[in-house]
């Protein structure tokens, strides 16, 4: 095996505990992994300010993935390095019906987030406190604000009834790309653009071999990045697409199976 340069982690399911935390046994192991030489990054479906406050929280490398890959973003100046917008009438289509459905969804957009105010117990739990006391906008009337809006909507993370989701209405629209991070959920991203594209562009800036690069993951969106690298690693509680994309699967989140997959990599290098 040649040696490994570049591992990538998601978060949820995998890097963060249950509670969204970052254990100790899996700061150690990337600790450890960086003391070796490795670099060790965040690729998630989180925004670019979540991603750079879990990488200073957990020693991380400085680049990292962020919007399910739509973002690679600099975590020391939170400067967003790329970014890739869903298209302007395809993304506010499927964010109107999400909307007057009463749907939950996270909206990112370009450099914000913005959540409807009914959406707040559903999914204030998500952000960090830091997070969401500076960067969350809340909207009290959504289907207003975006009919006057004109930015970006880079990405969008929707909850509730999957019974009610416009998956069939986004999957018609050109230029959308559909996923899910976890069972209750699913997200909409620009086409093409997945956490494996964002993990070939931080491996080019670090100078790291894509076959050279280890990707760890539980959910669908990560499927792109661990078919992406050379070393491929589905967590105990993965997606089966996940664990049919990997070469290996380690314990739960639960258990400290991202460690667990620093550990397995740093031990055949």
């Amino acid at each position: 095996m040649a040696r490994c340069g570049l591992i990538a982690l998601d978060l949820d399911g995998t890097a963060l505990t249950p509670a969204h935390t970052l254990a100790p046994e899996t700061c150690r192991a990337i600790q450890k992994a960086r003391s070796q030489g490795v670099r060790v990054v965040i690729a998630t479906g989180r925004s670019s300010q979540e991603a750079a406050w879990f990488a200073q929280e957990g020693g991380f490398d400085r680049l990292a993935a962020a919007l399910g890959g739509a973002v690679v973003v600099d975590c020391e100046t939170g400067k967003q390095l790329h970014r890739w917008d869903l298209p302007w009438n395809g993304g506010r289509e499927v964010l109107k019906l999400c909307l007057e459905r009463r749907l939950d969804p996270m909206i990112f957009a370009g450099e914000q987030i913005f959540l409807p105010d009914w959406s707040v117990e559903a999914l204030a739990h998500y952000f960090p406190k830091k997070i969401w006391e500076r960067d969350v906008q809340l909207l009290d009337d959504p289907l207003s604000w975006l009919a006057g809006y004109e930015g970006p909507l880079t990405k969008l993370h929707v909850e509730g009834d999957p019974a009610r989701f416009p998956k069939k209405e986004a999957a018609s629209l050109p230029g959308m790309e559909l996923t899910s991070s976890g069972p209750g959920d699913f997200e909409v991203l620009p086409e093409n653009i997945d956490k494996g594209k964002a993990l070939a562009l931080l491996a080019e800036r670090y100078g790291i071999p894509l076959e050279r690069c280890a990707a760890v993951g539980d959910s669908e969106n990560d499927v792109g990045m661990l078919r992406a690298a050379g070393i491929a690693v589905a967590m105990g509680n993965a997606s089966p697409a996940a664990v049919e994309a990997a070469q290996l699967q380690v314990a739960d989140n639960v258990h400290h199976g991202a460690a667990q997959a620093i550990e397995w990599v740093l031990e055949r290098m």
